[in-house]
């Protein structure tokens, strides 16, 4: 079984890089690849299990856009194959949309592989604590971003509880697939969510796996959903 992380070196925002290194412990077993932004991404030639693909800047997002964009035709089909799995947290879903559209009003096309778009409204950060649900399980986390989301006829990851959606009109983030989970939370995301790592896991083959450190990530879980849900919390 393989994992790739894509682009690292530019990919590498607000501690996402965390959730890879806990995966490589939840998964000792597998191959690990970190794939530099001049190199071909192995999951290209289909024989990767799951992709990464951490937060990034604004100029690192079009960087990126156009390194993928030489694999277009390639890339849409290990989309469309479903043996890979993606998980990208932070901005990193942004560039498989139809497009950014920045500050200025200028369009950046993307990659058109997700049903959805992007709007920054830099210099103005949106910040927000996330609590949600997720099939049958709790979330939480944070976002901190320039750019709101907008999707169509994609199925919402989470369902938001407190704190702000994708974007200022909904109480929903980020998109699920059947070979995909896309969030605009941030960090170490499966660190502090282990119910939801486990369900990664799952989808993954490894209904079984034995997470690392559970008990001590139960305990801080739980601790936070405890302050999360304090009525007197603003989350935004």
């Amino acid at each position: 079984m393989n994992f790739e992380i894509i682009y690292p070196e530019i990919c590498c925002l607000f501690g996402d890089k965390a959730n890879g290194e806990y995966l490589k412990r939840c998964l000792p077993e597998w191959n690990f690849y970190a794939t530099g932004v001049n190199e071909t991404p192995r999951f290209l030639s289909g024989d990767m299990d799951l992709v990464y693909i951490c937060s990034m800047s604004e100029k690192s997002q079009q960087l990126a856009i156009e390194k993928l964009s030489s694999f277009s035709g390639v890339l849409r089909e290990a989309f469309k194959n479903k043996k890979t799995f993606f998980l990208l947290t932070g901005n990193a879903f942004e560039i498989f949309g139809e497009g950014i559209t920045d500050e200025k009003g200028e369009k950046l096309p993307a990659l058109g592989l997700l049903g959805c778009h992007s709007k920054r409204f830099a210099p103005k950060r949106h910040n927000s604590l996330l609590l949600g649900n997720f099939e049958d399980i709790e979330v939480l986390g944070y976002t901190s971003r320039f750019s709101h989301s907008y999707a169509e006829g994609e199925q919402s990851l989470f369902e938001i509880t407190k704190g702000s959606g994708m974007n200022e009109n909904v109480k929903y983030e980020g998109i699920k697939r059947e070979n995909l989970w896309a969030t605009y939370m941030l960090g170490p995301l499966l660190i502090a969510n282990p119910l939801l790592t486990e369900k990664l896991l799952a989808k993954l083959g490894r209904e079984k796996a034995e997470l690392p450190f559970r008990q001590a990530l139960m305990q801080a879980y739980e601790a936070k959903l405890e302050e999360y849900k304090k009525p007197s919390l603003s989350l935004d």
